[in-house]
């Protein structure tokens, strides 16, 4: 199935092909665009749904494709829980697995953990260590354990 054919590249589901030789910074202009493209593409999933969720109720699960129920519902439940504007663009080196592993933290937690991984230019596996060590510290009787009965997500909420 042809999904784009324009401006010297012809997307296919499996395939892409050049139509007509492209310049350097051409080329280095669509890596680009596709780089923002698949580091992309989770969050407006997950927003995607999170909206349709919003839209339709439970009937927006009907435009999950088949066999993706789990991956999508992951990046759904990432996208309520990480807001945009806490979020890290690809730019500053963080992925969405970064923000994955923040997802289940309050929100002042998430942006001092981001923060802490950009500045430290940190992997998704040191963030992972790093959180694990810092949760140690945090008063447990101040924190209570939430568990999304549809996803079996977990998250931390301070008690009141």
């Amino acid at each position: 199935m042809e999904l784009v054919k324009s401006n010297g590249v012809k997307l296919e589901s499996t395939s892409l092909s050049l139509t007509r030789r492209m310049e350097i910074d051409e080329a280095q202009k669509f890596v680009l665009s596709l780089d923002t493209i698949e580091s992309s593409s989770s969050w407006w999933i997950g927003d995607f749904l999170n909206a349709a969720e919003a839209i339709y109720g439970e009937s927006y699960a009907q435009l999950i494709p088949e066999g993706k129920e789990h991956t999508w519902a992951v990046l759904k439940w990432v996208c309520d829980r990480v807001k945009p504007e806490t979020r890290r663009g690809p730019q500053t080196g963080l992925r969405f697995s970064h923000h994955q592993l923040v997802a289940s933290l309050l929100t002042e937690r998430q942006t001092i953990f981001l923060d802490r991984a950009e500045s430290e230019s940190l992997s998704v596996s040191a963030l992972r260590k790093l959180i694990k060590a810092e949760k140690g510290k945090v008063e447990e009787s101040k924190l209570r354990l939430i568990t999304c009965p549809k996803c079996e997500f977990s998250w931390e909420e301070v008690e009141k």
